[in-house]
């Protein structure tokens, strides 16, 4: 039998079967340009002689999370580490197999451990390979681990911050503070590495003054940035899973029926949309769809006027708005990633960082709403933010992917709001979902979903 670990794994013997996937897949899909992430543009390290024509590799260190989100659909509890020797001879191979000087970590909680992080931080570091990791929990990093981070290579450090307001914290159960989520953005900026700010909008008892608590806490991570704050804040509508107690209370609004055939119904709407896409999710709040929809953009706009307020100097010619958010529309992923390798030296790569580079995650991507945004600011047409909710309904209204009963039904339900006010409040304990779901959980209709309590609530 292989030795085992002391962080839960069994030690694998033999290569990574990448062959498999050159067999079997595109290994382009797993094996890329490092510009696809924004934090390897953003760092002049990646623009050094020696990593000229390297490739990004993407693997995993972890199996699992500490944390139990109530909106996270995953059914494994605790936590397991790859042994730090292993992932250190994965690096090695993809470095030889395949050029590789990039490394992308996409776990879902890198670093909970101490111990492993220091041996990892000793071992990486004489492989001289830039890295990313993918999710970090706001609560395990202090400004030291971050420095050090930063020397043995790491450019970005992406966390699940998820919101500015303690009370939707408290309602996902995520387990930590407003001021943890302030110190990680503050000391990840002063530790020299990238990062943009993912939330979730729309959990139970979300609503204007919880959107604004996090508009503030945003303002406060993105005033010092030198990048306009819509290129750093992704920001995602919740998306009912199963297996998670938002799904459970989902059915228990009657948003999502009971019987199997009903579930499916629901799943087969909801699965190709994203959560940075709005228009079929639930809607958890008090509140018009097209109202809740609104919130993301009245963010980003509050952000940016702020942002503008801030940096006096940064507006430009609004024709130069325009020509330079133009060149992004127009230029294609691969011109971006050719140029970036063409460069001869950092300093020009990074002059040409904000034309030639994707937004990280579900930031502001859409280059026409980006127009938009510059737009208010150079014409003075600030008051436009009040008219965010009239642009969901339009824009809803031409997008073929949207079903023109559902938007009937949401404008019907945004009228009544305007004629009658909000709803009655459904939630207003802020409890954690969790809690929340053993008061109000429906009885089981029958044996088979009473066994399937457990797994309907997630670990």
């Amino acid at each position: 039998m292989p030795e085992s670990s002391p962080f839960g794994l069994s030690q694998i013997e033999g290569s990574l079967r990448y062959d498999l996937l050159e067999r079997d897949t595109d290994i382009n899909l797993y094996i890329r340009d490092p510009s696809y992430y924004t934090g390897f543009v953003k760092d002049r390290r990646s623009f050094e002689p020696g990593r000229k024509g390297k490739k990004m590799a993407t693997l995993v260190t972890t199996k699992g999370c500490v944390a139990r989100c109530t909106f996270c659909h995953r059914w494994d509890k605790g936590i397991r580490f790859v042994p730090v020797d292993l992932v250190i001879d994965r690096i090695k191979y993809v470095q030889r197999r395949y050029n590789v000087g990039f490394i992308s970590f996409s776990d879902e909680n890198w670093g909970s451990s101490r111990l492993w992080n220091e041996e990892f931080l000793e071992k990486i570091a004489p492989l001289d390979v830039l890295w990313r990791v993918g999710g970090v929990r706001t609560r395990t990093v202090d400004l030291d681990l971050l420095k050090r981070m930063r020397k043995t290579g790491c450019v970005n450090v992406q966390y699940g911050m998820e919101s500015g307001s303690q009370r939707m914290l408290d309602v996902m159960e995520k387990n930590l503070s407003v001021q943890h989520n302030i110190n990680a953005g503050r000391w990840t900026y002063e530790a020299g590495l990238y990062t943009s700010y993912a939330l979730v909008i729309g959990m139970p008892g979300e609503c204007p003054e919880t959107i604004q608590e996090t508009t503030e806490f945003l303002k406060g991570l993105t005033e010092f940035l030198p990048d306009p704050p819509y290129l750093r804040t992704s920001m995602n509508r919740l998306e009912a899973l199963p297996g998670t107690p938002v799904y459970e209370y989902a059915k228990v609004l009657g948003l999502i029926g009971r019987t199997p055939v009903e579930e499916e119904q629901y799943l087969l709407h909801i699965s190709d949309t994203g959560g940075g896409e709005a228009g079929k999710q639930l809607n958890f709040t008090d509140y018009p769809d097209f109202i809740v929809q609104s919130w993301n953009r009245v963010i980003w706009i509050e952000l940016l006027h702020d942002w503008y307020k801030k940096h006096p100097g940064q507006e430009g010619s609004l024709l130069a708005a325009v020509w330079k958010t133009l060149t992004g529309l127009l230029v294609s992923q691969k011109e971006r990633a050719k140029r970036m390798h063409a460069l001869p030296d950092p300093s020009k790569g990074r002059d040409l960082i904000e034309t030639f580079v994707d937004k990280d995650f579900n930031s502001r991507s859409d280059e026409i709403e980006e127009i938009s945004l510059r737009l208010r600011y150079h014409t003075r047409l600030y008051f436009l933010r009040h008219f965010a909710v009239l642009e969901c309904v339009l824009k809803d209204l031409f997008d073929p992917r949207v079903p023109k009963k559902w938007w009937l039904r949401k404008l019907g339900e945004l009228l009544l709001y305007y004629m009658k006010g909000a709803k009655k409040e459904r939630f207003s304990d802020y409890r954690s979902m969790r809690k929340v779901m053993k008061d109000v959980a429906l009885e089981p209709l029958t044996e088979s979903e009473r066994n399937l309590i457990p797994l309907q609530l997630g670990r």
